[in-house]
């Protein structure tokens, strides 16, 4: 009934406007203005750009945080990536050293240039 809807108004405006409300009403009784409801909007105002402003800050620093990672990502990548070579590049000098006859180390060359290229 009546009793319900009403409560859940109020938990609804504790929850959506409640801090902005009371720190605006707070600042109005200290401040005690000539137009209290003037002081209010004006206030309500300056903190709906202020709480904008920092969903603003809050989203860069997600944004720059979302870039560092992929960055991080790709140089791992790239890391890991150069490693691999090494591994092939060292590989092929011991098959190459490894060869006793010249068709040999023509056919390790070879097999070593596909897989490093």
């Amino acid at each position: 009934g009546l009793f319900k809807q009403v409560m859940a108004d109020a938990q609804y405006l504790q929850e959506n406007v409640g801090h902005a409300l009371t720190a605006g009403l707070a600042s109005t009784a200290a401040a005690q203005p000539d137009d209290p409801v003037e002081y209010l909007a004006n206030w309500l105002l300056k903190y709906l750009a202020v709480e904008e402003k920092k969903a603003k800050v809050k989203e860069a620093e997600k944004q720059m945080q979302a870039e560092k990672e992929a960055a991080e990502k790709a140089e791992t990548a790239k890391t890991d990536e150069q490693t691999q070579l090494v591994y092939k590049i060292q590989k092929v000098k011991d098959n190459i050293a490894a060869c006793t006859t010249v068709d040999k180390l023509y056919g390790a060359v070879v097999e070593g240039l596909m897989e490093t290229t």
